[in-house]
């Protein structure tokens, strides 16, 4: 009988919740995909908007020339990227110290259900690798010596292989908001005396004389501790320094004019008095 219930407990064994291991993917050498990824599938989102004001990958960043998009934003596949990125290429092979950088990457897996199919049952399965690019964004660059002319016409054939309008843009060209084009910025030149950092000098602590820092020696500690947070919600910047054992003598002592200030605030206060002591 034991035999049997050992069978079977090892048959229904209880299913342990394993966490979600990073997925990789085998891909060939000239295949343009990320190497992994955490989740298989994705949502089919939407062209991100720069509605905060941010300009960011609208210049660049590594060439002399770019290829930058001009109309509505739209989603490149893997094989456009790697069309253009190979007409490149093969234009600019005759130039050995050409350089090519592409500021776009496709990490977004795009997944599409079969024909004729039903709606419902989940999600379709993979079939290519995709990259969400806005209006503004810069695609390509070029650079390392390229007479213009020759760059025009390598980005130009780039641009027959993108599904989107697009532009071609020097070192001089500003930056991007969406569609509107802003004036290029130029930094102001260090020279002369505004290099140089003016600092402010320090400004000398005022002395306070001794008898205005010593309290009076029944002060206990509950009154030297709200006097501390008296001073410290008025905004003093002033440093509570005193000794446990020396609390008769000295009980407290000020780097500021805090303790000053509090002793006219209480001269100016009216005495609290019994009423029949009191004179008008």
């Amino acid at each position: 009988m034991s035999l049997i219930l050992s069978s079977l407990r090892a048959i229904f064994k209880p299913y342990a919740s394993v966490p979600h291991p990073t997925i990789t993917f085998s891909r060939a050498r000239s295949q343009l995909a990320p190497r992994r990824v955490r989740y298989r599938k994705s949502h089919k989102g939407r062209i991100p908007i720069p509605t905060g004001g941010s300009t960011k990958g609208t210049t660049l960043a590594f060439g002399d020339y770019g290829l930058r998009v001009r109309g509505e934003g739209m989603r490149l596949t893997a094989k456009q990227l790697q069309a253009a990125e190979v007409v490149i290429k093969r234009k600019l092979k005759i130039i050995k110290t050409s350089q090519i950088w592409m500021r776009v990457f496709p990490d977004l897996p795009v997944c599409v259900k079969g024909n004729e199919t039903r709606m419902g049952k989940g999600k379709g399965s993979f079939e290519y690798w995709a990259c969400r690019v806005p209006t503004g964004r810069v695609v390509f660059e070029i650079g390392g010596g390229i007479r213009e002319e020759i760059a025009r016409d390598a980005l130009r054939l780039a641009a027959t292989k993108l599904p989107v309008l697009t532009e071609f843009i020097s070192r001089s060209a500003g930056p991007k908001l969406g569609a509107i084009d802003l004036p290029p910025v130029t930094p102001k030149p260090i020279t002369g005396a505004s290099y140089k950092i003016v600092r402010k000098p320090l400004q000398p602590i005022s002395v306070i004389d001794q008898e205005a820092l010593k309290v009076p020696a029944e002060t206990n500690a509950n009154s030297i501790m709200c006097l501390y947070l008296r001073c410290m919600r008025r905004g003093s910047s002033g440093v509570i320094s005193y000794k446990r054992n020396s609390i008769k003598s000295n009980p407290l002592e000020f780097s500021s004019g805090a303790i000053s200030r509090e002793v006219e605030a209480r001269n100016r206060r009216p005495s609290r008095l019994p009423i029949s002591q009191r004179v008008d």
